[in-house]
């Protein structure tokens, strides 16, 4: 019976498992890049550590807000 389940859905969890490790991916990435422009441009002199942080918390609250008034539209 196992098997016959694992022919039946056997592609079906591969995909759902693809899809998460993608979205995984994506999310490690999505975080990386902007900590990494972030250190090259106090690398490079172009900005003082104070700007890149208050710049990574103005960024973390406007997501925040926004993501609070996209649930309140959606419901």
């Amino acid at each position: 019976m196992a098997k016959k389940f694992e022919r039946r859905h056997g592609e079906k969890k591969k995909t759902i498992i693809l899809i998460r490790t993608l979205v995984y991916i994506y999310r490690v990435v999505a975080l990386a890049i902007p900590f990494m422009v972030g250190y090259s441009r106090i690398y490079l002199g172009v900005h003082y550590a104070t700007d890149v942080f208050g710049g990574f918390l103005v960024g973390t609250i406007m997501y925040l807000i926004s993501t609070k008034i996209y649930r309140i539209i959606i419901k």
